[in-house]
């Protein structure tokens, strides 16, 4: 009974995830905890998207800068809006001397976090995108 429950919850989407500074709303077929904590200075957790097994880090500390900041000063980053209109930045990065693993690494700004995933398909890119412009920032 418990797992048919589950397996509604799923279906029907609505899943949030709260962290320190904001939250995220969901899309169907992703799933996260309900609360990341901090830890020190930090927090970090995980949320998975079934419909194509994308696992996306979610990441905020006290002491990091803008996660895509060397990126935006190029010119090799883009500026897009979460639902709730807060900004959030887009950016790629590979290290250099990485032997090719056939993904690049997409990383999200929040502005009070970042989320991150390997990038291995278009499709990627688009479920990443549903889940970050799901984001508000906590009204404090």
């Amino acid at each position: 009974m418990l797992i048919a429950l589950s397996f509604l919850a799923l279906l029907a989407g609505g899943s949030t995830v709260h962290f320190p500074g904001g939250r995220i709303d969901l899309p169907k077929g992703c799933t996260g905890p309900d609360r990341i904590r901090i830890a020190v200075d930090a927090f970090a957790g995980q949320i998975g998207c079934s419909n194509n097994a994308l696992s996306i880090q979610v990441f905020g500390s006290t002491i990091a800068g803008p996660a895509c900041e060397v990126a935006q000063a190029a010119g090799d980053a883009v500026s897009i809006r979460s639902r709730s209109g807060s900004p959030l930045v887009v950016c790629t990065y590979e290290e250099k001397g990485e032997v090719s693993r056939g993904s690049k690494l997409m990383i999200v700004d929040l502005g009070v976090g970042w989320l991150t995933a390997d990038i291995k398909r278009p499709q990627d890119v688009v479920v990443l995108l549903q889940v970050a412009t799901g984001f508000s920032p906590s009204k404090e």
